[in-house]
């Protein structure tokens, strides 16, 4: 259930192991976001909830765009909980000049005390205009 969570904050994180190719990650991880501040604006009977913010990101969104010729790529989104200092520790490494290449998402929730993630799924996404079967 959910609503023991009510007064959490939370953190989502959506990162790309699959970078360049899934066949050589040498940039891997790509982190596509990373965001703090969530919380449950609602929870329903049924157990789900929808998380909103209203902070500024610590990383800015970016959209999946694996390039032309590679198999599609695994886009990770995890949930954690998120611990009272995140906002200043996480700032401290990750600036606006920060690589999105090389991310490593367990040593920076390792670095900012995220701990396990709580929650995850993923999604595949191929180059423009292939089909992912």
């Amino acid at each position: 259930s959910s609503t023991h969570l009510v007064q959490d904050k939370f953190v989502i994180a959506m990162v790309d192991p699959d970078a360049p190719t899934p066949q050589n990650n040498s940039l891997a991880q790509i982190r596509h976001f990373v965001g703090g501040d969530f919380i449950i604006s609602s929870a329903a009977s049924n157990g789900t909830a929808r998380l909103t913010n209203t902070s500024a990101a610590i990383a800015e969104y970016i959209s999946p765009g694996p390039p032309a010729g590679s198999d599609p790529h695994r886009y990770t989104i995890l949930l954690f909980k998120q611990p009272e200092n995140f906002s200043v520790a996480a700032s401290t490494l990750i600036q606006p000049n920060s690589s999105f290449e090389g991310f490593n998402i367990s040593a920076f929730a390792s670095s900012v005390g995220l701990g396990n993630p709580i929650a995850g799924t993923y999604f595949l996404e191929g180059p423009a205009g292939s089909t992912v079967t």
